[in-house]
């Protein structure tokens, strides 16, 4: 019982590993009692891997720490977790450094080390129920201790953003009550009736802290896999911690409703709505496949609504003329009570064109959208999972149909049927020097090239972007650790330092390391889910629908 495994495949090169991973790389939020459990089910794996001839690994290479992989949810939530990774054949056969590796050998590896966990749930139930057991007073005890008492988050002016952390936050059995009252943490309101708490004294509380922390200080400096994961930071909501829980009321036992609103009514002249929302794009391609006409907004204006009241309309804001498309006013309806229903879109009725700020609706400063058209290089050199990701956030996430293209087909596409052409992370340097010309043409005319990754790198040596990097921000970087200003951070690094004693004999010991570690240094360049402080400017058109901060023009 109480016992989830993740099984996987590396390397054909590789031979077999089992959890324990690097005991320096374990999430701190773990009790002690599971990886105490881990060990002992590895006692169980090596007695059958070693009956068999097997080689294999263990406290090696892989981390126990980021929560959302599959070996190290479990831990937090009273069960264990075990991951393993098997040489892979990929196929029927492959040649390796250890000889001939089979499909049926890999997949034999596998069972074995399943029976072996089963074996090892049956002999250790009684420690397995204790830890689960245990698990709730451990987590409500641990939560007492908390500086942090609860967290607050609203949904940003976003109804759907809020929702969809919500209902994240409920999918994990984590309690989520709503503000009452408004609440002024600092200098930010997190307003009632779109703010929510989460206490962190209940069962969930080691996960919760996972969620809403920002893990700055590890042991160790090495990872495997991601080492920074905050969802409030992931899902762009405002939050803050609080050291005393406030009024709120009920627990949710359901996800609240996205739903938008008109206002103002219906309009024969002109309708607005706002880009920040998480499904406007959606809201906007529906219009786009009906055939009706979109603007977008270049500058800021106030305008006058339909029921009288005044709105500020920021960059990006999108604008639907009504009777400037004769005969489609019934469509436009349709479209619209669909986005207000399905999109949590408000839209916004005008019966005007004069504003009382900024410019008039019949302005220049309402550029055209054209009607989307997608393609998304793929294929071989490309990486599949990020391809895949894009993929679903245009198909699922926004409704677009999307054109794949092969790599070696892009050579011969017909470009100008896109609007926008999506080159994730990969490797490009196949594609002939003609295509480049064909791709530089078509940003001319007014394409979009959006790249990802070693995609950007690709793109930059081939000019097709510009990128500039600011030479004191670099030259500061590359400084000696002693000569900056900040102090290093609390980290200890698997490559050890040159011992200071033997400088008299050789000056240059200091800077050097033992050829042995080289393999812990270069991990310690590769930063997997670092998530970094920036400012946006929102009148930049990749910058529309980001919130300014104070009415400014930049956005963090």
């Amino acid at each position: 019982p109480n016992v989830l495994t993740d099984h996987h495949e590396m390397g054909t090169n590789n031979t077999f590993f089992f959890q324990p991973g690097v005991p320096s790389r374990n999430n701190p939020l773990t009790p002690k009692e599971v990886f105490d459990l881990t060990a002992k089910i590895a006692a169980f794996h090596t007695r059958a891997l070693d009956a068999k001839g097997l080689f294999y690994y263990s406290e090696q290479g892989f981390d126990d720490f980021y929560p959302g992989k599959g070996s190290t949810y479990p831990d937090l939530h009273g069960s264990v977790g075990i991951l393993f990774e098997q040489a892979s054949s990929r196929g029927h056969v492959q040649e390796s450094e250890n000889g001939l590796l089979t499909f049926a050998f890999t997949i034999r590896n596998q069972v074995l080390t399943s029976l072996s966990t089963l074996a090892a749930a049956q002999a250790l139930r009684s420690e397995l129920l204790a830890l689960q057991k245990a698990f709730t007073p451990s987590s409500l005890a641990l939560a007492r201790q908390s500086r942090v008492k609860a967290y607050v988050f609203s949904d940003g002016g976003d109804p759907a953003r809020g929702a969809a952390f919500i209902e994240l936050l409920r999918r994990h059995r984590i309690e989520v009550r709503p503000v009452t009252s408004d609440l002024k943490v600092e200098d930010r309101v997190f307003p009632a009736g779109s703010s929510w708490v989460v206490p962190v004294e209940q069962p969930q509380y080691r996960l919760v802290t996972e969620v809403f922390g920002r893990r700055t200080e590890f042991v160790d400096s090495v990872f495997y896999d991601v080492s920074a994961w905050s969802l409030p930071l992931a899902y762009n909501v405002p939050h803050a911690e609080l050291e005393a829980v406030p009024g709120a009321g009920a627990a949710l036992v359901a996800t609240p409703a996205v739903a938008g609103k008109r206002v103002g009514g219906r309009s024969g002249y002109a309708y607005l709505f706002h880009w920040h929302g998480y499904y406007a794009p959606r809201a906007l391609h529906r219009l786009q496949k009906a055939g009706v006409r979109t603007k977008v907004l270049t500058s800021p204006i106030q305008a006058v609504v339909a029921d009288g009241t005044s709105v500020t309309f920021d960059y990006g804001s999108v604008l639907v003329p009504v009777g400037m498309q004769a005969g489609r006013a019934a469509i436009i309806e349709a479209v619209i009570d669909e986005m207000v229903r399905e999109d949590g879109v408000t839209v916004y009725a005008a019966s005007t064109g004069l504003t009382p700020s900024g410019v008039d609706l019949g302005s220049a400063s309402f550029v055209p959208l054209p009607t989307l058209a997608v393609a998304l290089v793929t294929g071989e050199g490309v990486d599949a999972y990020d391809a895949g990701e894009a993929w679903h956030a245009l198909d699922t996430r926004v409704g677009t149909a999307v054109t794949l293209i092969d790599l070696p087909v892009l050579a011969r596409a017909e470009l100008a049927r896109y609007t926008a052409i999506v080159m994730v992370d990969g490797t490009y340097d196949a594609i002939s020097d003609a295509t480049v010309e064909s791709l530089r043409r078509w940003i001319r005319s007014g394409g979009t090239l959006v790249t990802m990754a070693k995609a950007s790198e690709w793109a930059a040596k081939k000019e097709l972007i510009k990128v500039e990097f600011d030479k004191a921000l670099v030259d500061g970087m590359h400084q000696p650790s002693s000569t900056k200003a900040s102090a290093p951070a609390k980290t200890s690094s698997a490559v050890a330092p040159a011992d200071s004693s033997k400088s008299a004999v050789r000056p240059d010991s200091a800077r050097r390391l033992p050829y042995a570690k080289g393999d812990d240094l270069e991990a310690l360049k590769l930063v997997a889910g670092a998530i970094f402080e920036t400012t946006i400017d929102v009148t930049h058109p990749l910058g529309y629908g980001f919130v300014p901060d104070a009415g400014g023009t930049e956005a963090t």
